[in-house]
């Protein structure tokens, strides 16, 4: 009978997630009815129906979870973390629910998960072994396995995706916005004039938030199958993301959109679309050139990395070189680096160095000597070769060029922003695999579909 509940459960899994959702409407209402607690049955039929919608569509999770990305230190619980890991988690338990706990793990290649398995070995020669860093890790990387799984069987749900963070991020912007303008001080600019949307959000993340909106809002400028209204719509997004970008002052995210316009749009337009460009950039220069503030503060921020090597970012560097020399092969373990890059690192660094606290712990500012330090040339040679990959992968669909840029940015960005904990960073690699896997498929698929005509055409010649 077991076997038999089981197989139908398989079989129609919403059907019975539609009794337990009955089972448990009345294991709540009918002893709040019985102590007469009405406000308690009203909150819980609320919670109950929006756990239901959740978990009805694995979609309707993810969603969620897109749209608390650039906001998701709005509100951390105790014990559970950002709402952002809650609808993670959610995620995580509608999708596997509705695929049967059956997923493909060639979404992610084979160099991805040695990559993963890396960053597990290197917790048994870690300086200080850091689980809470490690499970954040892991988290991510199934997230954006999960992520990749799903893509891989829809590729449409990328623009699903890029929509809603766009939307969500476009509100996020304008508070950025209105904080710059109510922060600015007749004495001048300053570290402090840099903006950010939600208190204790980090002026850098906020711009990375930022720049995989602007850049899908940019391309849907362009995209010739969208109506006027909706490209025009895009034209104002792109302008109020930008100038949030700058007014965040964050100099990585500036080359990074410099580099995906170098590097992903500019050679794959045709003359009319370059011509566009340059119109486009005229008016968004024009419009910047409105606010006089914007302009000062950039003019403001180029000047201060000149003098100052990147708010001693070229200091650290050298110093993380160091520090990768002390555990050249396997490195020191996986979030490893600020117990590894001390005092020592800087005082045996053989270069004229001038460093502000010379004793307080640092990060890297670059992913990839990030990565050097905790994990080696081994783990470095492993991540470079999985991303080389993913951007020389024969891919064939119409959001390729959506995630191509979105990836272009965040590795640019990796040169400057400690990103690989975000979560912003790992979405990116979930839709580029997924894209990967799905066109893989079908090219499969496609050979598989010629082989079969060519035996029939054979078999025909040989029945004659």
């Amino acid at each position: 009978m077991i076997e038999s509940l089981k197989k139908r459960f398989l079989q129609n899994p919403k059907l019975y997630l539609g009794i337990i959702s009955y089972i448990l409407t009345a294991i709540i209402i009918i002893p709040a009815l019985i102590i007469g607690k009405f406000k308690l049955i009203v909150a819980a039929i609320v919670a109950l129906a929006g756990a239901l919608f959740l978990i009805a569509d694995p979609l309707h999770a993810l969603l969620l979870y897109i749209v608390l990305i650039p906001i998701e230190e709005v509100i951390v619980i105790n014990a559970l973390g950002t709402l952002t890991k809650i609808a993670a988690m959610v995620f995580v338990a509608s999708y596997l629910f509705h695929r049967r706990f059956r997923v493909d793990l060639r979404s992610f290649t084979r160099l991805a998960w040695l990559f993963i398995f890396w960053v597990s070995a290197s917790l048994l020669w870690s300086i200080q072994t850091n689980l809470v860093g490690y499970n954040q890790l892991l988290q991510l990387f199934i997230m954006a396995f999960l992520i990749a799984d799903y893509v891989a069987t829809s590729p449409k749900v990328v623009r699903y995706i890029m929509g809603y963070y766009t939307a969500s991020s476009f509100f996020v912007a304008l508070i950025g916005i209105s904080n710059f303008m109510r922060g600015l001080d007749a004495s001048g600019f300053s570290q402090s004039t840099r903006t950010s949307a939600i208190e204790g959000q980090s002026v850098a993340h906020f711009a990375y938030y930022m720049l995989p909106a602007f850049l899908y809002s940019f391309q849907n400028i362009f995209d010739t199958d969208n109506s006027k209204a909706r490209r025009f719509i895009a034209s104002i997004a792109s302008i109020v993301f930008l100038i949030a970008i700058l007014m965040s002052g964050t100099r990585g995210s500036w080359l990074a959109i410099i580099g995906v316009m170098l590097m992903v749009y500019i050679p794959r337009w045709k003359l009319k679309q370059q011509l566009s460009f340059l119109g486009i950039l005229l008016i968004t220069g024009i419009a910047v050139m409105q606010i006089p503030a914007v302009v000062q503060f950039v003019e403001f921020r180029t000047s201060s990395a000149l003098s100052s090597g990147g708010a001693g970012r070229t200091t650290i560097w050298k110093m993380g070189y160091q520090t990768f020399l002390s555990h050249p092969i396997i490195g020191a373990g996986i979030r490893n680096t600020e117990d590894a890059m001390t005092f020592t690192s800087f005082s045996k660094t053989p270069f004229n160095l001038e460093l502000h606290e010379p004793f307080r712990p640092r990060v890297t500012h670059n992913i990839y000597i990030q990565i050097a330090i905790e994990l080696g040339v081994i783990g470095l040679v492993i991540f470079i070769l999985w991303l080389a990959q993913l951007l020389t992968s024969s891919i064939y669909s119409k959001e390729w060029l959506i995630v191509l840029a979105y990836l272009i940015g965040m590795l640019i960005g990796g040169l400057t922003n400690p990103q690989l904990n975000r979560k912003y960073f790992w979405l990116v690699l979930g839709l580029a695999e997924g894209l990967r896997y799905y066109s893989l498929k079908a090219e499969l698929a496609l050979k598989e579909k010629t082989k079969e005509k060519k035996n029939r055409k054979m078999e025909g010649l040989v029945y004659e």
